[in-house]
């Protein structure tokens, strides 16, 4: 794969808090938002921006809390928001914008607030489309991680999100401990940060938030992969049918663990077209 150029700089957000990123690429600009404890060096980024930035001039930061960007308390979505904008802002101010998993869901919520993404693509936002068969996310997974990570119990917090509210398996908690060590222990870093995300998931129960869905005027993709389990299918059909316009695409031979390239591909087709 060609090199490609990339820098890495910061931007204050209206708040005060530095957010860091890294511009990688030539092309259109794209600005992506990660999802629960994932930043640049840690989660898909790592290995997704080589493969995008063939394509895109990509943006990728730190959400706050995490990696080289600092903290503000008392934390609320609007402040995130704001960063996210910070970025956009950078990047032209109207890029394109990918939302992956939790990310997704902020990204929804930052477009009601006033963000102007050019085009705007949904991965697998982790919501609740509920019938007597699906599991449903704790009621009280909020407070829940919000006690243990006010006692810096963070393997107990990431735990807590993976089994309780995720549904992994415990073996695959023990698999992650034993041979996926440098993540598992990223994963604790950004272990704090849980709150953040399931704050914003817990303003509608987990369920497609409606209001958010039907300002999205801008050009909108819901992508989920066709391995991945059938209630993220189901909650990315709810999601695009709360969007006007909104279209589904299916990614070929992915799961919610992100191939880049088949992801880059369903990527450059929509922001291409």
């Amino acid at each position: 794969m060609p090199t490609v150029p990339s820098t890495d700089g910061t931007t204050t957000s209206r708040d005060g808090t530095t957010i860091a990123y890294t511009k990688a690429g030539t092309g259109p600009a794209l600005v992506l938002v990660d999802g629960a404890l994932c930043w640049r060096e840690s989660g898909v980024t790592p290995t997704l921006l080589p493969e995008l930035s063939q394509h895109f001039t990509v943006y990728a930061y730190d959400r706050r809390g995490r990696g080289e960007s600092t903290d503000t308390t008392p934390y609320a979505m609007e402040r995130e928001i704001e960063d996210l904008d910070a970025v956009m802002a950078v990047a032209g101010g109207s890029p394109f914008v990918c939302g992956i998993s939790s990310g997704a869901v902020l990204s929804m919520y930052a477009v009601q607030q006033g963000s102007t993404p050019a085009k705007l693509a949904l991965f697998e936002a982790p919501l609740v489309v509920v019938d007597e068969t699906d599991r449903k996310h704790p009621a009280d997974m909020l407070p829940q991680l919000q006690k243990l990570v006010a006692e810096d119990r963070r393997a107990d917090a990431v735990r807590y999100f993976m089994v309780d509210i995720i549904g992994v398996p415990n073996a695959f908690m023990l698999f992650m401990k034993v041979f996926w060590r440098k993540a598992y222990r990223a994963n604790l870093a950004a272990a704090h940060t849980l709150p953040y995300d399931i704050s914003f998931l817990s303003r509608t129960g987990s369920r497609v938030p409606a209001d958010a869905a039907a300002s999205i005027t801008m050009p909108c993709a819901a992508i989920t992969g066709s391995k991945s389990p059938a209630a993220l299918h189901k909650a990315v059909d709810a999601t695009a049918a709360a969007i006007p316009g909104a279209q589904v695409i299916v990614v070929p031979e992915q799961s919610h663990m992100i191939k880049p390239k088949p992801f880059t591909q369903a990527l450059v087709g929509f922001f291409g077209s």
